[in-house]
């Protein structure tokens, strides 16, 4: 009977142990598995804020090209505002000898004789 027993408590010994050893096998991959989980949030996380910092040195650039622009058109507005009678002259002028336009109501006379 001691015999019978001591087999039973090895055979139980045995499937014990080989559950230990698959659980602890198992515990190690999803240990090994987090870990690789975990590298790779912070490897994309850092990418990103790479990423966002690059993206904020792009948008200080564009802006202030923007406000050297808003600038040259804020002097040509100024300037064409400055000489507007001069540029309403000369269109007028140029529309009377190029385009042979007139104003509303206005009579040509044209000389025939070429003199």
């Amino acid at each position: 009977m001691t015999q019978n027993y001591e087999a039973a408590v090895d055979a139980k010994h045995k499937k014990s142990k080989h559950k230990r050893t698959k659980r602890s096998k198992r515990n190690i991959f999803l240990t090994v598995a987090a870990a690789v989980f975990a590298v790779y949030v912070v490897a994309v996380f850092i990418s990103q804020q790479i990423q966002i910092s690059g993206k904020k040195e792009e948008l200080a650039s564009v802006t202030q090209e923007l406000q050297v622009q808003n600038m040259k058109n804020n002097e040509i507005q100024k300037s064409l505002d400055a000489n507007i009678n001069e540029n309403k002259e000369y269109i007028e002028r140029l529309a009377r000898t190029g385009l042979d336009f007139v104003k509303p109501g206005e009579r040509v006379f044209v000389n025939v004789a070429g003199n």
